[in-house]
């Protein structure tokens, strides 16, 4: 079995030293080592692209990714596993689960809360369930987690094994293509369908501009320059405030621009408030069932397939 291992960095690829911990170039090789003293050798083809904290990402480095797992799924690798930092894991995950859908050769995303040589680490476990996952001939997005707490239970009582450690990506990015409710934006009808991979597109920065309900919330007068859309992450019921002027200025700018407002958070089965009914004509769309992060990925992927149109 081979399997190409992607090292992007994040926790899993640091050193502490000084109470600090700080990206380690030599982690890579020393995560791979200590598994095989674990749990033995495995055929690893080794991609290391510039290691960053995962805080730091932006649409470049998400474009990154999704362009290294796309050339490691074309090589002869049986999967791949990606290394990657616990910040922004969800958001890579639906950047690949959205490029190369639920049936691609298994692409398993893996992290850890404490450095490889921490002996409360769950690296191991968390690299143990990718590659079982590579083994046992399974597809699609995957996200091998096993929660600090639990690691250090299983290591006391000298389990190796990790169980019940794949999460399906669809828990964090949701499978529904949603290709007609973004077809508003830009007309990108028909992007992007399951798993549609274009080679050269780019996450651009700024395209989605994102807010969260709260009480004393303004809603911003003017939009940042490049915007072609908002995401709202509502209350639990799927509300939002739709009282006072400067929600009604909001909206009238929106509507003046030309810029969707998509409503994410929002039940399948949630009953509507009266609140809500001031937002009906106007182009505010709901995302039924879609969490806030998937819905943010999707449409920035949308936009990014459109741009090469």
């Amino acid at each position: 079995m081979k399997i190409t291992v992607i090292f992007t960095g994040g926790t899993i690829a640091t050193e502490e030293t000084d109470g600090t911990r700080r990206l380690n170039e030599a982690s890579a090789s020393a995560l791979l080592a200590a598994y095989e003293r674990e749990y033995g050798k495995e055929e690893w083809e080794v991609v290391s692209i510039a290691p960053a904290l995962s805080e730091n990402n932006n649409g470049a480095r998400l474009t990154e990714i999704v362009e290294s797992v796309a050339k490691a799924l074309a090589g002869d690798s049986d999967g791949v596993i990606a290394a990657h930092g616990t910040d922004t894991l969800q958001y890579s995950a639906a950047a690949v689960r959205y490029a190369f859908g639920a049936d691609s050769k298994p692409v398993v995303f893996v992290s850890a809360s404490d450095p490889i040589d921490d002996p409360c680490t769950n690296a191991l476990y968390n690299m143990r369930a990718a590659v079982n996952y590579v083994a046992g001939g399974n597809r699609g997005v995957k996200v091998a987690y096993v929660d600090h707490i639990t690691c250090v239970k299983l290591l006391k009582h000298g389990i190796k094994e990790p169980e019940n450690a794949i999460f399906d990506a669809d828990r964090l990015s949701a499978h529904d293509s949603f290709s007609d409710v973004f077809r508003v934006v830009r007309n990108a009808s028909g992007y992007p369908a399951e798993g549609v991979y274009r080679k050269g597109a780019r996450f651009a920065d700024g395209k989605v501009l994102r807010l969260t309900a709260y009480p004393g919330m303004l809603y911003p007068s003017a939009f940042p320059e490049g915007t072609e859309a908002v995401i709202i992450e509502c209350y639990h019921s799927g509300t939002l405030r739709t009282e006072g002027e400067d929600f009604e200025a909001f909206s009238a700018l929106a509507s003046a621009k030309g810029i969707w407002v998509f409503l994410t958070g929002v039940a399948r089965d949630e009953i509507p408030y009266e609140s809500s009914e001031k937002l009906l004509g106007k182009n505010f769309t709901p995302l039924y069932g879609l969490a806030p992060i998937a819905a943010y990925v999707k449409l920035w992927y949308d936009i990014a397939l459109a741009d090469m149109r």
